[in-house]
């Protein structure tokens, strides 16, 4: 999935259409809303579009922002949870590999060392 951004700008909504199209900036799903301009930029395309944005001094807020880019922009800023989602990943794997102890217990028909020996025989491969 590719990397998108919603932005709205305020004001005049044709001016910022003019500005972005000079500069090689490709908008999709454009849209006018009452007195505002909408339309959905390319992750790479988004700082450019800010810069461009700002240097004429036009109101805006991003809605919406889709794809891993972003994703991991923002996990960037949780190093804490990264480091414990992989511990707990790597904790889980080495337990799920170990047999801590098996208890026969119950067993009236069957001999005891019959039914360990069996489970012995199956688990290794």
């Amino acid at each position: 999935m590719k990397d998108r951004a919603e932005i709205t700008v305020s004001g005049k909504a044709l001016f910022p259409l003019n500005i972005l199209s000079k500069r090689k900036i490709r908008l999709r799903r454009v849209r006018f809303e009452e007195s505002s301009l909408k339309f959905t930029v390319s992750g790479r395309q988004l700082g450019a579009c800010r810069d461009s944005l700002e240097e004429f001094n036009r109101k805006y807020e991003i809605t919406k922002k889709k794809g891993a880019g972003f994703l991991f922009e923002a996990l960037k800023k949780r190093v804490g949870a990264i480091v414990g989602l992989v511990f707990f990943i790597v904790a889980i794997t080495v337990y799920s590999l170990c047999v801590f102890t098996v208890d026969i217990s119950g067993n009236e028909i069957v001999d005891t060392d019959v039914i360990a020996e069996r489970i012995t025989s199956e688990t290794k491969l």
